[in-house]
């Protein structure tokens, strides 16, 4: 088997072997483990045992969306328009106006 100093790759270009080497793999090359399909089956079934309690997809990417993405809010003194808004609250951080070149009147 060659070997290949991957060293001189670029990231994107390492991540680009790894899902190359990925795709050449099949179903048939990857067996689980006794263990692992226990696993599955008893995940299966506890699914399958009510439905009613599982959480689609969409569901969890917009909560997620929702509680990760940055809110920034305006001080009345700043308004689209102007040159420096000020940031109001992110998730668990304050900023204060303090923060930027131009603060506001809201210290």
């Amino acid at each position: 088997m060659a070997t290949l100093d991957i060293s001189r790759l670029t990231p994107k270009e390492r991540l680009d072997l790894i899902g190359e080497l990925w795709d050449s793999l099949s179903a048939a090359d990857v067996r689980l483990t006794p263990a692992q399909e226990a696993e599955l089956n008893r995940r299966l079934a506890t699914f399958d045992a009510d439905r009613r309690d599982a959480i689609p997809w969409e569901d969890i990417d917009a909560d997620l969306d929702r509680r990760l993405r940055p809110r920034f809010f305006l001080h009345k003194r700043h308004g689209p328009t102007s040159p420096m808004p000020c940031a109001g609250t992110i998730p668990t951080l304050r900023m204060s106006c303090r923060n930027f070149a131009t603060p506001c009147a809201q210290r």
